[in-house]
């Protein structure tokens, strides 16, 4: 890495962690309780590669390390980078981009995992909100997916429509 390219890989890391510990505060976390978790992702952010493309991806991060969640990142699945992938949970924690649940992205995520796993998609503000009951809402997702690609003849969850739109629950 070319000095230049070291130079802002630093100052975009630090400013993206401590744009997501300002979200956290603002959202009314005590930003002191995410001390450890902070020291994670920093170390993550400085490893060399840019393991986080977003702020909400730092803010994800920083939510599931406090949360004691275990997860892998950045991992190819089926092809395509895939956000957080939580073993523990069988699911894989997309913080939303543009892609809807139940995209074509989804079907090979899943495809690929195999029975049991699911997709859950996630927008920053949903983050900041369920922050103290991530796992909680992330399994509840999980379910809720599960039960709607059960339902439906095609056994993928119909992009059109996408869950959640406010309130995982």
């Amino acid at each position: 890495m070319m000095m230049e390219e070291a130079v802002y890989h630093s100052v975009r890391c630090r400013h993206m962690l401590d744009e997501a510990l300002e979200r956290l505060e603002d959202s009314g976390a005590d930003v002191f309780e995410y001390r450890d978790a902070a020291k994670k992702v920093r170390v993550e952010l400085r490893s060399g590669s840019l393991p986080y493309e977003t702020v909400d991806e730092v803010l994800a991060a920083l939510i599931l390390c406090h949360a004691g969640v275990m997860y892998d990142r950045p991992v190819r699945i089926g092809g395509h980078h895939v956000g957080f992938v939580l073993t523990g949970l069988k699911a894989v924690l997309e913080i939303d981009m543009g892609f809807p649940t139940g995209s074509r992205k989804d079907e090979a995520i899943l495809e690929a995992l195999g029975e049991g796993w699911e997709v859950v998609h996630l927008k920053g503000s949903q983050l900041e909100k369920y922050r103290d009951r991530i796992v909680e809402t992330v399994e509840r997702l999980h379910r809720k997916n599960a039960s709607l690609r059960n339902s439906w003849d095609a056994g993928f969850v119909d992009a059109r429509r996408p869950t959640p739109p406010d309130d995982p629950g």
